[in-house]
């Protein structure tokens, strides 16, 4: 197949794996619609498929190759390229015998067959080698087929690149491998180097494997089919690829490209002569009017509103003020005074529970229990109209050897009395009279509150 056909197929495998993942992440968003299931499986199926057209290219691609190395080598290994395919294939993680593809091992052949020296049997011994190699050291069987390639090639030689890898010989072996060597038994020198190394990894590749487990084995074997399957679509691609690369198919595309490229230009003209003179043009109408917009709008942005900011700044700074001073002249003080009626309203009800509290234990005289307090007030008031009565009696008391005015008779049933020292000139008669009066007016007081007073007076 020509180099037009390979990059054709290629393309349409990458377009399509887009395409299909695409489809894939649209369906996985509807994956609860009704069918969504099945149509997700089925753009799977097809991205596998279109994945395995492409592995077959590649397989096609290596075989060619092999077959070429054969050719050119003279076959010196003495196997078909169909024989170099199946022992890959046998070797491969599909198989379960390693974690490496058939073409990964394939690759390692290709390179194995340009040492002339490898042949037959070694040849086959020498690729499972390989593969138990790059399991055990790492890489892939390629990378140790060109080591293990020139150790068989040349034995004596090749043992030093072996050694250097931590794969080592006995002095033993060494002389042995010389000598067969040297007397033109290559095969028996490089059955030992096999033998020991087969004694050192041998295994490791299907000890890998088996550790991995059988899905390993399932996906890979799920690649063989659809690479089986991209392998029959192949033709198909080829006639597709032949019909593009025919000369009426490359003329219309020619044709299509020429046409493409004038459609570009004229796009380009008319950007150049007519879209970036009328943006210029529309430009130089628009710059004169908005540009002094746009500066008085940065002269506000840069000089006014960092200005207005700076007075609403003060202005609420002074308002502080001014509620702090009022806070303080006037609410502290109304509060102060407040506190302190509270204070003397607490005072005043802490005294009058006090002396509630202290009524209980009030001690009345003996001579006042018993009878309910005078009233005071018209005590006082008698007693000044007592004491008036009194003075008036003694203005009229006669001079010696008169007569002393009658007093005022003390109603009926009034007891009562106090004793009164009182000294008066005149006779006895006189003095006598007078006590009397005094006597009556201070009972008319005790007639207010009986049973206070007693008479004393002796006449």
């Amino acid at each position: 197949m020509n180099q037009a056909t390979l990059e054709l197929l290629v393309t349409l495998k990458d377009n399509a794996s887009s395409g299909l993942g695409s489809i894939g992440g649209a369906l996985g968003n509807v994956g609860m619609i009704a069918g969504g299931a099945a149509l997700a499986g089925v753009a799977a199926l097809g991205a596998a498929i279109v994945g395995g057209a492409k592995d077959a290219l590649d397989a096609r691609a290596l075989y060619a190759s092999t077959a070429q190395t054969i050719e050119t080598m003279g076959n010196a290994a003495g196997r078909s390229a169909d024989d170099v395919v199946a022992l890959a294939s046998s070797l491969s993680d599909a198989a379960g015998m390693s974690l490496f593809g058939d073409d990964q091992i394939q690759s390692a052949e290709n390179l194995l067959l340009t040492f002339g020296e490898i042949k037959g049997e070694t040849f086959d011994l020498a690729t499972a080698l390989t593969v138990d190699l790059a399991q055990a050291l790492g890489g892939e069987p390629r990378d140790q087929a060109m080591m293990l390639g020139k150790a068989l090639n040349d034995p004596i030689h090749g043992m030093t690149a072996l050694g250097k890898a931590g794969l080592t010989f006995t002095e033993q072996q060494k002389e042995q491998i010389k000598v067969l060597q040297e007397s033109g038994d290559m095969a028996g020198a490089q059955a030992i180097i096999i033998a020991e190394l087969n004694k050192q990894v041998g295994g490791q590749a299907q000890a890998a494997a088996k550790a991995a487990g059988g899905m390993v084995q399932f996906q890979a074997s799920m690649g063989e089919t659809c690479e089986t399957i991209g392998a029959e679509l192949l033709p198909i691609l080829d006639e597709l690829g032949a019909w593009l690369s025919s000369p009426e198919v490359q003329e219309a595309i020619k044709t299509f490209s020429t046409n493409l490229a004038n459609g570009i230009r004229i796009a380009a003209a008319w950007l150049k002569d007519t879209l970036i003179p009328a943006v210029k043009d529309f430009w130089n109408w628009l710059g004169p009017i908005l540009m002094p917009i746009l500066a008085e709008l940065g002269r506000a942005l840069m000089e006014d509103l960092p200005r207005g900011i700076e007075r609403v700044q003060n202005a609420w700074m002074a308002l502080k003020q001014a509620l702090s001073d009022f806070n303080e002249n006037y609410i502290q003080p109304i509060v102060r005074g407040w506190n302190a009626i509270i204070s003397a309203v607490e005072t005043a009800y802490d005294w009058f529970v006090k002396i509630g509290n202290a009524l209980p234990s009030i001690q009345i005289p003996a001579w006042l229990q018993g009878h309910s307090p005078p009233p005071l007030a018209n005590w006082f008031s008698d007693i000044a109209d007592a004491a008036d009565l009194a003075g008036s009696t003694v203005n009229t008391v006669a001079p010696p050897g008169g007569a002393v005015p009658a007093l005022p008779a003390m109603p009926a049933g009034a007891t009562g009395g106090i004793t009164v020292n009182v000294t008066v000139q005149g006779s006895v008669t006189t003095e006598r009279d007078l006590v009397r009066a005094i006597r009556d007016g201070l009972n008319q007081i005790g007639m207010q509150n009986t049973s206070i007073f007693s008479p004393q007076v002796t006449p």
